[in-house]
């Protein structure tokens, strides 16, 4: 069992606990993400604006596109580093298992040159598509590397 301070979350939130006290009792008090020092996983937002436009948007210093038609990531890795590494706010966008990101970017009326990158984070896939939650995976984990 665990005291945590403050207001009781709603059934089914997800909150982040900082242990204030660790003995015969865990006691905690609830924190914000940007409160913790190092990475603390993604942040999934949906949106009603089109692709193009949330791509084009100020808030981003880095815009990354995954498809199986991008730029091998091996080949790309020097060019990105220094920017990904920098930048503290990152779209990463992921196709869908209907569409891919490139084929959602011309829909609109855009290319795929609207992102800084387009890459193949899973070259030599031997399928068609990549589930989203492996691709999400699999790009976390080699962009990370970077971080460190």
């Amino acid at each position: 069992m665990m005291k945590v301070q403050g207001k009781s979350p709603k059934i089914g939130t997800r909150i982040t606990v900082k242990i204030t006290e660790n003995k015969n009792e865990l006691t905690g008090r609830r924190i914000k993400k940007k409160e913790i020092p190092v990475y603390w996983g993604y942040d999934l937002r949906g949106h009603r604006r089109k692709l193009s436009e949330l791509v084009l948007s100020p808030e981003w210093e880095l815009t990354i596109a995954t498809s199986r038609t991008g730029n091998n990531f091996s080949t790309m890795k020097s060019k990105i580093e220094k920017s990904w590494v920098k930048s503290k706010n990152t779209l990463l966008v992921f196709g869908s298992f209907k569409e891919g990101v490139k084929d959602i970017i011309e829909r609109e009326g855009a290319k795929i040159e609207i992102f800084d990158y387009n890459l193949n984070m899973i070259p030599n896939q031997g399928t068609k598509t990549v589930r989203t939650e492996e691709a999400v995976q699999a790009t976390l984990a080699v962009l990370n590397i970077l971080r460190e």
